[in-house]
């Protein structure tokens, strides 16, 4: 629970994924519940293809232990096309082939699940994680270059966010509105896009989810202020993009600075919308772009 949390507020120590992974043989549900939050957090810190072999090992241990076609499949799919569709842009040939061969393993267990349980059967967090698992997938393909209708892109995120109003989780609750606004900026509805990201926004604020804040502001902002160079880094910001582009870890970063985790964590927010992207992995990527690292 504390990788969960931490990564969700953006200063988790990827070392905590070594930690719990001996772990999963005494229980095959610690790899169900840490595994979509450690492979995030290995990819925010540019280790992405460790994050693509964590969730290919989490799936061996789970078909291991349950056999194959279970709800926690479609859990921990979701969360992990999640993770690659934040960094498939700058990956090369051979992840992006990782990448497809995780997704068409995800997307096999969620049918035999679909096939094995009867509709009427199914709860509503199977239902929320299928419709979830459906817009995040489209959203890696789309983040792949493959071709995606923008109104089935629509569609899913809408059904996702229908089936979580059934499964009221808070932090996927929200992270799914954000993928909703992100749809609908796709489209170029940024007024539909801003009323989503506002909603999600507030809930992120309140439960200080600092990544999930700076994937949402850019959203956010009037057009008039996007269509301004607001991406100028102060010194303390250059300081923690040029240890980011390391690898560094939001601790390791403070202790390198002297500066707390929870300062680093506000710190890389900033960086984030600056840079207008949505994680740590897609900062370095467009900070080399640019020649700030």
């Amino acid at each position: 629970m504390r990788l969960v949390v931490e990564t969700a507020r953006g200063d988790a120590d990827p070392e905590l994924v070594n930690v719990l992974r001996p772990q999963w043989d005494v229980d095959a549900l610690v790899a169900v519940l840490s595994v979509g939050a450690g492979a995030e957090t290995l990819a925010r810190a540019g280790r992405v293809s460790e994050a693509v072999a964590l969730v290919e090992a989490a799936l061996d241990r789970i078909d291991d232990a349950w056999g194959r076609d279970r709800h926690a499949g479609l859990r921990l799919g979701a969360l992990a096309a999640a993770t690659m569709a934040a960094h498939a842009s700058g990956a090369d040939q051979q992840l992006r082939q990782a990448m497809a061969h995780l997704d068409a393993r995800i997307a096999a267990h969620a049918a035999g699940f679909r096939a094995r349980v009867p509709t009427d059967e199914i709860g509503p967090e199977s239902i929320a994680w299928i419709a979830r698992l459906e817009a995040e997938r489209l959203r890696l393909r789309h983040a792949l270059g493959e071709p995606v209708d923008a109104v089935d892109l629509v569609a899913a995120w809408e059904r996702a966010c229908e089936a979580f109003a059934g499964w009221p989780t808070v932090y996927e609750g929200a992270r799914t509105r954000a993928g909703l606004a992100w749809a609908l900026a796709t489209t170029g509805d940024r007024e539909s896009a801003r009323a989503a990201a506002q909603l999600a926004h507030e809930t992120a604020v309140r439960i200080g989810a600092a990544p999930l804040i700076a994937e949402l502001e850019p959203l956010l902002a009037p057009a008039e202020r996007r269509g301004r160079d607001e991406s100028h880094l102060t010194g303390r910001e250059q300081e923690v993009l040029n240890l980011l582009a390391l690898g560094r870890s939001n601790g390791e970063i403070g202790r390198t600075l002297y500066i707390s985790t929870k300062t680093v964590s506000v710190h890389v927010s900033n960086i984030l919308a600056k840079l207008g992207v949505g994680n740590r992995g897609e900062a370095v990527a467009e900070a080399r772009s640019r020649g700030l690292v």
